[in-house]
């Protein structure tokens, strides 16, 4: 078994990092540019929660609104979006406004 080093110290020491986050409506795309988003491995709890099967590719993206709507723009984020982050790509599973209407919680499939 060979363990890829930088995919494994993602998985237990995540920190805030940058992404584009790409609203895709059928009006239009929209992108925003979220300066720290904070990513977690993927859990039953969240399986659970939103109703998906669980992929060892699965990530729970947590956006902060106040950065994806800074000036109120009301933008939300809905199945099928899309969150990009170091050369990746994720596809938001299901999505949920949480911790007091603060923070977008977003279970994503990586995009291969």
């Amino acid at each position: 078994m060979s363990l890829v080093v930088d995919d494994f110290l993602t998985t237990i020491a995540d920190g805030a990092e940058a992404v584009v986050v790409t609203l895709v409506r059928q009006s239009g795309s929209v992108t925003v540019n979220v300066a720290s988003a904070l990513r977690q491995p993927m859990s039953k709890k969240f399986a659970i929660y939103a109703g998906v099967n669980l992929e060892t590719a699965d990530t729970v993206w947590n956006i902060a609104d106040s950065q994806l709507n800074p000036s109120g723009d009301g933008r939300v984020i809905q199945l099928q979006d899309r969150i990009a982050a170091g050369g990746a790509t994720w596809i938001v599973q299901a999505a949920v406004l949480a911790t007091l209407g603060s923070r977008w919680e977003c279970v994503c499939s990586r995009k291969r």
